[in-house]
């Protein structure tokens, strides 16, 4: 009996998990870099966003693990790069 939940069987579900980490990223290193209070939409977007994105620096590293050890480590690679991708937008907003 196969007990893997087809949800996270497919390239497309690791595909997705950088794609959470790669906006998750960018949002972080965008807000770092650039004053994006200069403008007030700008400020009003990022403070909208913010409340997303601070679940999401933590949800997504555990799903994609979670999503890994489903699959038994095999074919894993793009949720390990979510993982440490996330795992550098987290380390690099503790500097």
């Amino acid at each position: 009996m196969n007990n893997n939940s087809p949800a996270f069987n497919s390239y497309y579900t690791g595909t997705v998990a950088i794609v959470f980490s790669g906006v998750t990223s960018g949002y972080w290193i965008l807000g770092n870099t650039f004053d994006v209070y200069t403008y007030a939409i700008t400020g009003a977007i990022f403070e909208m966003l913010w409340i997303l994105m601070v679940p999401m620096l933590f949800i997504v590293p555990i799903v994609s693990l979670i999503a890994a050890i489903m699959n038994k480590f095999r074919k894993s690679y793009l949720y390990f790069i979510s993982i440490v991708i996330n795992l550098g937008t987290f380390m690099g907003l503790s500097l």
